[in-house]
């Protein structure tokens, strides 16, 4: 006769590698809810989370403001949740290209002089390249929307 109880554990059949995980993950849930945080930790995770609010209800607002209506809507607001990742998407490719157009222009005033003076002609007009797409890059990353 089984009893019911309350693990897998005490039942006659071995549990799943799935209730195994399930466990596992409401264990780590749990104890991971139950630590305390510092002071300072709070005050800033609160300024994050009031700053990324702002913005969010800073530019719902915008949109209802564009489309003339008299008060923000949840369409609103989700168009604004949906404008304000994109441009957090949009600002780490702007900094990937700001790098990468760094580096693009290093290399091409290292190696422009190093080959003028060896008096390669076609690897001066290789870094020439690599200068001008460097430049368009970093430009592109530098510049404000």
């Amino acid at each position: 006769m089984k009893y019911p109880t309350q693990t897998p554990f005490l039942n006659s059949e071995l549990p799943t590698s799935e209730e195994l995980n399930s466990l596992m993950k409401k264990r780590i849930i749990r104890s991971a809810t139950n630590k305390e945080v510092h002071t300072s930790a709070e005050s800033i995770w609160r300024e994050c989370v009031s700053d990324y609010a702002a913005s969010l209800l800073l530019e719902a607002k915008l949109i209802a403001h564009r489309r003339k209506d008299d008060i923000v809507l949840s369409t609103h607001v989700e168009e604004a949740l949906d404008a304000v990742s994109k441009a957090r998407k949009r600002s780490w490719m702007r900094k990937i290209a700001i790098f990468i157009g760094a580096a693009l222009l290093g290399a091409f005033v290292q190696g422009f002089v190093n080959e003028l003076y060896a008096g390669h002609t076609t690897l001066v007009v290789v870094y020439t390249v690599l200068g001008f797409f460097g430049m368009l890059l970093a430009f592109w990353g530098i510049q404000e929307e």
